[in-house]
C-alpha cells in the first residue's frame, strides 16, 4: 500500500522538492545541457566554482563536467516524459527522479574523494536551503499583515520556517514513492509531525502573545 496522500501531504510537499531540485539541476547543471540556454561561459563559470570548492584535478574537473551534463538531460527527459503523459503519476515521477539522482551521485562517487563527495552534497544542500528560505520569505508576505509582523520579525522568522520546510519536503520526497506499511505510515507522520511542531515553538518564539493567537488563526485557515 502506498503512502496516504491526504493523511501527511506526501504529495504537494513532495512534488514541491523536485521542483526544488529541477531549480538546482538547472543552477548547478543546466548550461551543460542541451536545451536549456545559457550565456557563454556560465557553464565553466559554475564548474570552476565547483573546483575551487571541492579542490579538484584537471581530470576530475573534466569528468564532474561530463557527468553534470548527463544528468542535465537525463533528468529534463525525465520530467518531459511525465509531463506529456495524459495522466500524470506523483509517484512515479518522483521514483524516476530519485532514479536518475541516484544514479548521478553514483557516478560522482566513482570521482571524487569522500571528503569531495561530501562537499559536493553539502553545496547542493545550502542552494536547496537556500531556496526554501525564499519560499519562507514570499510566505511571510502573506503573513505579515496578518499577525502585524515587524520587519525585523519577517527576517527573524524566514530562516525558521525555511528550514522547516526543508526538512519536511525532504523527508516527505524520500518517502513519497515508497509503498509503506500502516506502522511505517504512522511513523512518517509522527515525523512530520514533529518537524512540524519544532518549527512553531521556534516561530512563536520570536512572536508577541497576540501575534501568536493570530499565527495559529492563519494556520487553521489555510486548512479549510
Amino acid at each position: 500500500m502506498k503512502i496516504n496522500c491526504q493523511s501527511v501531504r506526501v504529495s504537494n510537499a513532495a512534488v514541491l522538492f523536485v521542483l526544488v531540485c529541477v531549480v538546482v539541476s538547472v543552477a548547478l547543471v543546466g548550461p551543460y545541457a542541451g536545451s536549456v540556454s545559457a550565456q557563454d561561459g556560465d557553464a565553466e563559470e559554475i564548474l570552476a566554482e565547483v573546483q575551487a570548492k571541492l579542490e579538484l584535478s584537471d581530470e576530475q574537473t573534466q569528468q564532474v563536467g561530463a557527468a553534470m551534463g548527463k544528468y542535465a538531460k537525463e533528468l529534463e527527459a525525465t520530467l518531459a516524459k511525465h509531463e506529456n503523459a495524459e495522466e500524470p503519476d506523483g509517484a512515479a515521477m518522483i521514483g524516476d527522479v530519485k532514479k536518475v539522482r541516484d544514479e548521478y551521485r553514483k557516478e560522482l562517487q566513482t570521482i571524487l574523494s569522500k571528503e569531495q563527495y561530501e562537499g559536493y552534497i553539502a553545496m547542493v544542500e545550502a542552494i536547496l536551503l537556500e531556496m526554501m528560505n525564499d519560499v519562507a520569505e514570499i510566505r511571510l508576505m502573506d503573513i505579515q499583515p496578518q499577525c502585524s509582523l515587524t520587519d525585523e520579525q519577517v527576517v527573524q522568522l524566514a530562516p525558521i520556517m525555511g528550514k522547516g520546510m526543508f526538512d519536511m519536503v525532504r523527508l516527505l520526497f524520500e518517502n513519497a514513492d515508497k509503498r509503506l506499511t500502516a506502522p511505517k505510515k504512522i511513523k512518517l507522520g509522527k515525523a512530520v509531525k514533529s518537524i512540524q511542531s519544532d518549527m512553531d515553538k521556534q516561530i512563536n518564539a520570536v512572536l508577541t502573545e497576540e501575534q501568536q493567537k493570530a499565527y495559529a488563526a492563519y494556520k487553521e485557515a489555510q486548512k479549510e
